[in-house]
This record gives C-alpha cells, sequence and structure tokens, in this order.
C-alpha cells in the first residue's frame, strides 16, 4: 500500500494512502513529501490521533495541492541494459512507481525489492538500480557494457537537468564498481513516451534503435522489433561499426574529392602557367613587331630625311646655279653695257673725227676760195 507523508510531529507521521485514508504511523525518520509502500499490519490507527488524522484530512482540503503534487507523476526516468525499468517521479523528484519494461527487468527489481526503491530520490534509486545490473553480470564480457537513460517530463528544462545529473551519478557508480560502461543519456519528449510504450519498450531503447537504423547504409535492413529486444550494448556496439563504416567511406570520398580538387587545381595552374606563357609570347611578338615597325618607321623617316637633305642640296645647288647664272647674266650686261659704251663712245669719237675732218675741209675750200679771190 502507498502512502505520502503529509505532516510530522516527534515521533509519528501522517500518512495519506492512495485509498485516500490518512493514518498515523511511527516515524522511521521520514521526510514530507515522501512516498512510501506500507504492510497494512504496520498501520497503527489510535482514538487520540483521530483528531490530528481530520485536522491534517482538513488541511488537506485546504491544502490539495500539497498532496496532489507528491502522488501525481511529473517526470518519467528509464533505464536500459537490457533489463528495461521506468521510474515515475513526482514533483520533487521522488519514486513514486517502479515498472518492469521487459522480464528481465522485471527480475532485477524483485531483486532490489520495489519497496527500497519507492519514496527515494531518483539518484539514490537509479544508483541502486545500476549496482545490481553490475552484481548481476550485466556489464561482464568482451563487448563493453551500455546504459541508456532517457528523461522526459511536461517541464523540459527540469528532464534535461535531471538527465545530465542522473548521468553524473551513473558514472560515478559504475567508477565504484570497477566497470567500463558507456553511458547515454537524452531528453525525449512525453509523445515519444507514449509511442514507446504502445510497442512495449522503453523510450530511451526506442530511441537507441532508431539511431541505430539512421547510421545504417541500408536503413531498411534494420528490423527495428528484432533490436529492440537486444541488449543495449549490441545495440550501441552495431551502432559505432555503422558509424565507423560510413566515416571510413566518408574518408576515401573525401580523398577522392581532396584527389579531384588537387587535379583540378593543377590543371587551373597548368592554366594558368599556358595563360601567362601565351601572354609572354604575345608580349614579346608585340614587341617585335613593334620594334620592327620602329625600325621601318626609322628607315622612312630616315629616308625622308636623306631624301629631304638631298632636295636641300639640290635646292641649294639650284640655287648656286642660278646665283651663278645671275652673276654670268650680270657680268654679261655689264661687259655688253660696257661694249656698248666702248661702242658709243668710239662712235663719238669718230664722229667727232669726221665732224673735225668736214670742219677742217671746209675751212681749206673757204681758204682756197679766199686765197682765189
Amino acid at each position: 500500500m502507498k502512502a505520502v507523508v503529509l505532516e510530522i510531529k516527534e515521533n509519528f507521521a501522517a500518512l495519506l494512502f492512495d485509498d485516500g485514508r490518512i493514518l498515523k504511523v511511527k516515524n522511521n525518520n521520514y521526510a514530507i513529501g515522501q512516498v512510501i509502500e506500507m504492510n497494512k499490519r504496520k498501520v497503527c490507527i489510535t482514538k487520540k490521533f483521530a483528531a490530528i488524522a481530520a485536522s491534517v484530512a482538513a488541511f488537506i482540503m485546504l491544502c490539495g495541492t500539497g498532496a496532489w503534487a507528491c502522488m501525481t507523476p511529473y517526470t518519467y526516468v528509464s533505464l536500459d541494459v537490457n533489463p528495461s525499468i521506468e521510474y515515475s517521479l513526482n514533483r520533487f523528484d521522488t519514486v513514486i512507481d517502479v515498472n518492469a519494461v521487459n522480464d528481465e527487468g522485471k527480475t532485477i527489481i524483485d531483486e532490489i525489492a520495489t519497496e527500497n526503491l519507492l519514496g527515494e530520490k531518483i539518484d539514490v534509486a537509479v544508483t541502486e538500480t545500476v549496482n545490481q545490473l553490475s552484481e548481476s553480470g550485466y556489464f561482464d564480457g568482451d563487448i563493453e557494457g551500455g546504459i541508456i537513460i532517457a528523461t522526459s517530463g511536461e517541464n523540459e528544462q527540469k528532464a534535461d537537468d535531471l538527465a545530465a545529473e542522473l548521468e553524473e551519478t551513473v558514472e560515478n557508480a559504475n567508477e565504484e564498481n570497477g566497470d567500463t560502461v558507456e553511458v547515454e543519456v537524452i531528453r525525449i519528449g512525453l509523445a515519444r513516451v507514449q509511442e514507446a510504450k504502445a510497442l512495449g519498450v522503453t523510450p530511451g531503447k526506442l530511441n537507441l534503435v532508431e539511431k541505430l537504423q539512421a547510421s545504417a547504409s541500408d536503413p531498411e535492413s534494420i528490423n527495428i522489433d528484432e533490436w529492440l529486444t537486444k541488449p543495449v550494448k549490441e545495440i550501441m556496439k552495431a551502432t559505432k561499426e555503422n558509424k565507423k563504416a560510413a566515416k571510413t567511406v566518408t574518408c576515401i570520398e573525401n580523398e577522392a574529392e581532396q584527389l579531384q580538387l588537387q587535379e583540378q587545381e593543377q590543371e587551373q595552374i597548368q592554366d594558368k602557367q599556358q595563360t601567362k606563357q601565351k601572354d609572354k609570347e604575345k608580349l614579346k611578338t608585340e614587341k617585335q613587331s613593334d620594334n620592327k615597325g620602329k625600325s621601318q618607321t626609322k628607315k622612312k623617316n630616315d629616308a625622308a630625311i636623306t631624301v629631304v637633305n638631298t632636295e636641300a642640296e639640290v635646292t641649294e645647288t639650284t640655287d648656286i646655279i642660278v646665283e651663278n647664272k645671275n652673276s654670268n647674266n650680270n657680268n654679261n650686261n655689264n661687259n655688253s653695257n660696257n661694249i656698248n659704251k666702248a661702242a658709243k663712245e668710239n662712235n663719238a669719237s669718230e664722229n667727232a673725227k669726221v665732224k673735225e675732218s668736214k670742219s677742217q675741209g671746209k675751212q681749206s675750200a673757204n681758204s682756197s676760195a679766199n686765197n682765189k679771190k
């Protein structure tokens, strides 16, 4: 019979049982809010405590939220090795229910005794479970052991925080037991919890098998129903092998891609070198062409200069010839003038002589005439 501790007075505690009764029992270091499993024969009912029970009942009527919070599942935790166990927690992380999801889980719970888990904080309950799994040899063998813990609840942040706390709790328990175990913790939604229940497994194991399926090169080759019956360590091992194979393939693909990139880079380098060589040759050709053009231009210029110089020389010679001709003409003219002048002067002299001769003849005639007279 389950009950939650509502109030503690000295050596006695008031318990609210799942059938609605409020009874007084001896206080065995209980804590308010703790859920405990009670044997009906150990429940002590006295008239003296009837008033207390009534007042507590009245208190519950007024503050029923506290009792509801203690007795209502708020968070779920599942633990899988191959035994699969699920814990229901109230708002105070106290275990209010434990269920075996498979036969091996039932065996573990029976060995621990359910009453030793109910009313305990979840970290204590999980530690007890891990210790029992270790004693039962579930972490022995060549294959590394594996534990997967899943948390879920309406408050996702609380479920996340609880997952981190339980991971540390399990690792500490494994260390104390000297077990090498891979621990995986996840936070999942409440919808996944219901889906897993419909399949008769824990949500943590369902999630683990789906991860295995996702890691396979051919996901359809993974029979989910078959793998859900296998131990966690086998599922984890298969998942690791798939990831390793995928990593190898990826490495090969990366190497091939890297090689292809290197070839492309080499081709680009060669193309650049060829382009550079072509540009160099083109520049050389253009330079040679430019030099040739300059040479031809220079020759043309030199020829033009020679022509100009020749023309200048011809012009100068012509000028000299003309000048000489003009000079000769001038000299000839001067000579002609001088000759003409001399001729004129000679003619004048002759004329003068003739005139003088005529004058003398006339004078002589006159003189003869005179003499005759």
